[in-house]
C-alpha cells in the first residue's frame, strides 16, 4: 500500500496546485479525482462510476467568498481509493468521502488560521513596496497545504487500509445496509442545494418540463441536456432579433423625425 498512498497523495497535490495556478479547472471536483485515483490504482471503471456518483453529491459545494465547504478533493481521493482497494465498490466511496470531506475541512480552516499569523508582516512589505515578499507568502501557504492534504491522503491509504478493512468487517450489516440506503438519498440533496442556488419562478417552468420529459416519456438525461442548448440557442437568438428591431425601429423613427423638421 505504501506505492498507491505515496502516488495518490502526490496526484492530491498536483490536483490541489493545478486548480489554483492554472486558472481554476475542476481539477478538485470528484469526477476528475476519482478518474484520476482509479487510473493510478488500476481501475479506471469504478474511478470513473466513482466520481460520476459522488458529483452528484458535491455538485453544490463551491467556494464563495470566505466560505470553506467540505474539501471535495481529500475526500474524494480516499473514498475512491479505499473502494478499489478493498473492493467494496462506489458504496464504500460514498460512506467515506463525505465525512473525510468535513475532516478535512477542518484542516483547511486551519491552514486559514495560520496564514492570518502573516498579516503584520504582509502589512509591512505593503508599506515598503516588497510585493514579491507578499507573492512569496501566499504561493508558499498553498503549497504548504497542498503538501498538508497529500500527506493525509497518503498516510490514510498507506496506514489504514488493514484497520478500514477489520473495521468494516465488524460493521452489522444493518448499518451498512442503511449508509447504502443513504447514500443513495445523497445525489438528491447534493441537487437540492444546487437548485437552491439556481431556483427561480421564471425558469421553474423548464425544470418540471425536463421532470416531465424524463419521467413520463423515458427520454435519456443526454437528450435533455442537448434540448436545453438547443432551446438556450432559440431563445438567444430570438433575444438578438428583438434587439436588432429596436434598433431599427428607433433608426426608423428618427429619420422619419428627420422628414417632419426638413
Amino acid at each position: 500500500m505504501v506505492i498507491e498512498g505515496l502516488l495518490v497523495g502526490l496526484a492530491v497535490v498536483i490536483l490541489f496546485l493545478s486548480e489554483f495556478y492554472l486558472g481554476y479547472p475542476m481539477t478538485r471536483r470528484p469526477l476528475v479525482v476519482c478518474t484520476v485515483v482509479g487510473f493510478i490504482l488500476g481501475d479506471l471503471e469504478t474511478g470513473i462510476k466513482a466520481g460520476a456518483t459522488l458529483e452528484l453529491v458535491f455538485m453544490g459545494i463551491v467556494t464563495v467568498g470566505a466560505a470553506t465547504p467540505p474539501d471535495t478533493l481529500t475526500g474524494s481521493a480516499i473514498g475512491t481509493a479505499f473502494a478499489i482497494l478493498l473492493g467494496q465498490g462506489t458504496e464504500l466511496a460514498f460512506t467515506l468521502a463525505v465525512p473525510i470531506s468535513f475532516l478535512a475541512q477542518f484542516l483547511i480552516v486551519s491552514k486559514f488560521i495560520w496564514r492570518s499569523s502573516f498579516n503584520s508582516k504582509v502589512e509591512k512589505y505593503i508599506e515598503e513596496g516588497n510585493y514579491k515578499a507578499i507573492e512569496k507568502i501566499h504561493l508558499s501557504m498553498t503549497l504548504a497545504l497542498a503538501i498538508i492534504l497529500g500527506s493525509v491522503t497518503a498516510l490514510s491509504i498507506m496506514l489504514g487500509a488493514p484497520v478500514m478493512d477489520s473495521f468494516i468487517n465488524k460493521i452489522p450489516k444493518v448499518i451498512i445496509d442503511g449508509l447504502s440506503a443513504a447514500g443513495g438519498l445523497l445525489p438528491a440533496v447534493g441537487f437540492a442545494l444546487l437548485l437552491k442556488l439556481m431556483w427561480s419562478q421564471q425558469m421553474s417552468i423548464y425544470y418540471f418540463l425536463g421532470f416531465i420529459f424524463v419521467t413520463y416519456f423515458n427520454i435519456p438525461i443526454i437528450a435533455i441536456a442537448a434540448i436545453g442548448v438547443i432551446m438556450s440557442f432559440i431563445f438567444y437568438q430570438e433575444g438578438n432579433f428583438k434587439l436588432l428591431n429596436t434598433k431599427l425601429n428607433k433608426v426608423t423613427d428618427n429619420k422619419e423625425d428627420d422628414l417632419f423638421d426638413d
